[in-house]
């Protein structure tokens, strides 16, 4: 109903503890609710964003891989500077251990978002562009090399391409894992895409 509420254009500031709740539940479709809501009716500005940074946290370590992504997309979606500050050794942590291309998926398109959003370029400075190299270009576990990681991959190094444009700065570790991602497209990838 509050979504419902929302559609129509009638204020809804007066339920937005109650998404918070329903991310706090354990079944998942109140979760799922929860965050969509959530997505929906908050934005980076509001100071009950600090409630969710618990909530968060907690769901990007749960076994479940659905809940992961939604925590994950809702991080993405209305990361402040301090939700990315608090939570972005959560999602280098999923990138470093999980084996679910489903997860690394989702984890790189959340640290696209991250990055994209950092201002004063901070999660840029400590992001570790090796680990991307070693576990994903250097790997012989191919199974993690799915076409959905492939472009969530491109998608991180378009948000730092962007970030780094517009601040005008030049961060030769960078540059030198964009040009090491071109040639193993070139190499690897793009003959595989067209053999399919």
């Amino acid at each position: 109903k509050l979504l419902y509420l929302y559609i129509l254009g009638e204020p809804t500031h007066f339920a937005q503890v109650e998404c918070i709740n329903l991310i706090a539940s354990d079944q998942f479709t109140d979760k799922r609710l929860g965050y969509l809501a959530t997505m929906l009716l908050l934005d980076e500005k509001q100071d009950l964003l600090t409630l969710l940074t618990n909530l968060l946290n907690n769901d990007l370590h749960h076994p479940n891989k659905f809940i992961v992504s939604l925590a994950l997309s809702t991080l993405g979606s209305l990361s402040s500077y301090e939700l990315a500050r608090d939570l972005y050794p959560d999602v280098i942590h999923l990138i470093q251990s999980s084996s679910d291309p489903f997860i690394l998926t989702k984890s790189f398109q959340c640290l696209a978002k991250l990055i994209f959003k950092d201002t004063e370029l901070t999660i840029l400075e400590i992001f570790p562009i090796e680990l991307i190299k070693t576990k994903f270009l250097d790997s012989i576990n191919t199974s993690l090399l799915t076409h959905s990681v492939w472009l969530s991959i491109c998608k991180l190094i378009q948000a730092i391409v962007r970030l780094l444009l517009s601040h005008n700065k030049d961060i030769p570790t960078s540059q030198q894992f964009i040009i090491d991602i071109k040639d193993h497209l070139q190499l690897y990838i793009v003959p595989n895409l067209l053999a399919q």
